[in-house]
């Protein structure tokens, strides 16, 4: 087998079942391919079914049962489970142009690339809540930047692994699901594993509609991003640098009740005042009140993370 693809029942955004459709469309020269969905997230009754009649359709397509709530160990799980030694992976919100896994099988031909990093990028749209989504994006990008971080986050919209370099760096931690493969890369560069860049073909990739659903999933991120913290302050220090959790993680920990109802209202009026303003500013202004609200529900996620 040349290629696994795994798909991450990561935020679907009703897109799982196209996800899995471009995944099992690759070209001929992606070799021989399988495609492996560990079943677990958000999976709907009528799509379960259709998954089932995809999976009796085919012989590429691999459904696993195990873990459902963890999606870090359903993810360890599918790649014990593969049948090459090459990984792709994708999350169920993305659909992949169809010589994408031919890129990946061309990077990792070589021993020595130890994980790839792919591309992603949304379609225009003029869904409001899709452009502050990929605008947030490019401006923590920047933030990254400066701070003499990569530009993004390492992600699975579209990523790739020799199998031995991410069973060797411990796998995806399943302490921090959501966001297992951040510090799984840091370990792979740790252990002097090398990373490569795809920059193209990109997958695309769907962004939120909801600006509700969109704040809701950036605290959970905080959520976790301050559990990583807790749990492991060394890799979180260079991955998500903060000043404050540095110099008052002890303080923060033992104030959390008061910090967490502040942070809930900080939101609370941040996304009170974006919703009576939207109608009535100028789009840059209301691109600035929804970057706070942004922030704020980053922030009282991590001090939930945190205190946890």
């Amino acid at each position: 087998m040349d290629i696994s693809i795994i798909i991450s029942n990561y935020d679907p955004k009703d897109r799982l079942l196209s996800c899995i459709d471009h995944a099992l469309g690759q070209d001929a020269a992606a070799g021989e391919y399988e495609v492996i969905f560990p079943l677990h997230g958000e999976i709907a009754d009528g799509e379960m079914d259709q998954l089932c009649a995809r999976a009796a359709g085919t012989e590429r397509l691999h459904l696993l049962e195990g873990e459902r709530c963890n999606r870090a160990r359903a993810l360890n799980n599918a790649v014990r489970r593969a049948a090459s030694e090459r990984l792709v992976f994708l999350e169920s919100h993305v659909h992949a142009p169809p010589d994408l896994a031919a890129h990946y099988r061309r990077l990792m031909h070589s021993p020595v690339v130890a994980a790839v990093q792919g591309a992603f990028a949304a379609a225009v749209t003029t869904n409001w809540v899709s452009e502050v989504e990929s605008s947030l994006r490019v401006r923590s990008g920047e933030r990254r930047r400066a701070r003499g971080l990569p530009a993004d986050e390492f992600h699975l919209h579209s990523a790739g692994f020799q199998r031995g370099a991410l069973l060797g760096a411990g796998g995806f931690d399943e302490r921090v699901p959501g966001i297992a493969e951040v510090p799984l890369l840091q370990r792979i560069r740790d252990c002097g594993g090398r990373i490569v860049a795809l920059e193209g073909p990109a997958v695309h990739h769907v962004n939120h509609d909801d600006f509700r659903g969109y704040v809701q999933a950036l605290r959970r991120r905080g959520r976790e991003v301050g559990l990583l913290w807790r749990l492991d302050p060394d890799v979180a220090s260079r991955l998500y640098p903060s000043a404050a959790l540095e110099r008052c993680g002890a303080l923060i920990r033992h104030a959390h009740r008061p910090l967490q109802l502040a942070g809930a209202a900080q939101l609370s009026l941040a996304s009170l005042a974006l919703a009576l303003c939207r109608g009535l500013l100028p789009r840059p202004l209301t691109l600035a009140a929804a970057a706070q609200v942004a922030a704020a529900a980053v922030r009282a996620g991590v001090v939930e993370g945190y205190c946890a």
